[in-house]
């Protein structure tokens, strides 16, 4: 393009000047070359130009895209990333817990739970933070079917969404804008919504356990309604 717009100034200037000064072929007087050079270095004068301006431009343009590509493979690598993994809790039920397997710490994060043949999500539980492949044990989520983490970091103040379902576990980003599960697509806005309904410390869930871990170590053959 560039290489286009020299040629035709090149082109424009010497017909400008064929029809004012005209060429009545080669010429043997010095002056007449004189005037020709000085007219022929105007032009590519200006050529020069251009090309120095659209290769500083150029230079810009590729440093300005390196250091954003920097920035975001520096906030990506240093970003956290919480999954939900399957363990047994103290009374040897599977249940899950968070892991936060990125390098960055992953700030107030809030879980919502979806228990198997349920229809409503239970209570938001707000956990604590979790630092570097910092892992917390959610007891209670014995019955789950989908879980629903949100959380956020030093960079990102809207947070990220993770969703598990069965065995699969997956990120809400901009090249998957939502998620597909039992026919139903879960975006951010719809996780927000679940997210942001009524929600409780996780001091709540863990007592809930506990009573019910020190009412079946009592009654170990009396069954414990959940």
């Amino acid at each position: 393009m560039i290489a286009f717009v020299c040629i035709l100034i090149l082109l424009i200037g010497f017909g400008v000047y064929h029809h004012n000064v005209g060429l009545d072929g080669i010429s043997s007087m010095p002056e007449k070359w004189g005037v020709f050079g000085d007219f022929s270095n105007v032009l590519i004068g200006i050529c020069n130009l251009i090309l120095v301006f659209w290769f500083s431009f150029a230079v810009y343009r590729y440093n300005t895209n390196r250091d954003r590509s920097e920035d975001i493979n520096r906030i990506i690598s240093e970003r956290p990333l919480v999954i939900f993994r399957p363990r047994r809790n103290s009374l040897g039920e599977e249940c899950w817990e968070a892991h936060n397997i990125g390098r960055g710490p992953a700030l107030n994060l809030k879980i919502a739970e979806l228990q198997f043949r349920k229809s409503e999500w239970e209570t938001t539980i707000r956990c604590y933070s979790l630092g570097n492949d910092g892992k917390q044990e959610l007891p209670w989520t014995t019955n789950s079917h989908i879980l629903i983490v949100h959380y956020t970091d030093l960079f990102n103040i809207n947070g990220y969404y993770s969703l598990t379902a069965g065995d699969e576990t997956h990120v809400l980003s901009e090249r998957q804008p939502s998620i597909s599960v039992d026919g139903i697509e879960y975006d951010e806005a719809r996780m927000k919504t679940i997210i942001d309904r009524n929600s409780e410390r996780m001091a709540a869930p863990f007592e809930r356990y506990f009573n019910r871990e020190k009412e079946i170590k009592k009654n170990p053959f009396r069954p414990i309604a959940e």
